[in-house]
């Protein structure tokens, strides 16, 4: 009986602390990531792959949930005339440790719901925009850098996600002054995120 206790013991042990470097071994942690952006859907028609960024805010919840928020943007053109295309917003971020029994890759699978808005400009001096809300499921790999000893612990993450954005309606300002307002619609998203957390 003892012996089966110790046995259980080790192994609510391991599990408990095997992913603990992928969150940093810190409660929290902050993250920059560059993100490349394929764009689909009647409210993305005609506007091309963009790259950007995002910058969060991590706190391990315990050893294999973590929530993250922040701000994220990626910055697009327009496929057949001038124009630029910014969708930028907050976002919050559960994420799940999957334990493989490795010591240096650790998977994950995400979810993301962020409040994005649209704005979209041109040299001609039109300028709109629409907000709409998000939600994107995905996942990735966390791969430990140096001692996780060390004061700050750092992390690589690879990761990819996709979701869909519903927009509210798109208001505008044409060059002529006149407001214009339409309907925006729906769109796709695919996203790529090469990124760097350090734990405080």
């Amino acid at each position: 009986m003892r012996l089966f206790s110790r046995l259980v013991s080790a192994a609510l042990f391991a599990g408990l602390t095997l992913p603990l470097s992928a969150q940093t071994r810190s409660t929290w942690s902050v993250q920059g990531s560059g993100l490349f952006a394929g764009l689909g859907g009647d409210a993305y028609a005609g506007i091309d792959p963009g790259v950007g960024f995002e910058l969060q805010v991590r706190r391990r919840l315990d050893s294999f949930w973590s929530l993250g928020c922040g701000f994220q943007g990626t910055y697009h053109s327009f496929s057949d005339f001038q124009g630029d295309v910014k969708l930028q917003g907050g976002f919050c971020e559960p994420r799940r440790l999957v334990d493989v029994g490795s010591e240096k890759v650790f998977p994950y699978v995400s979810a993301r719901a962020s409040v994005l808005q649209q704005s979209v400009s041109d040299p001609t001096g039109f300028d709109g925009s629409a907000t709409g809300f998000t939600f994107n499921l995905g996942g990735g790999v966390m791969l430990p850098l140096g001692s996780g000893a060390s004061t700050h612990p750092t992390v690589l993450e690879l990761g990819a996600s996709a979701g869909y954005t519903s927009f509210g309606d798109f208001n505008a300002t044409a060059p002529s002054g006149r407001k214009l307002t339409s309907s925006t619609g729906g769109g796709y998203n695919f996203i790529l995120r090469l990124g760097l957390a350090v734990g405080l």
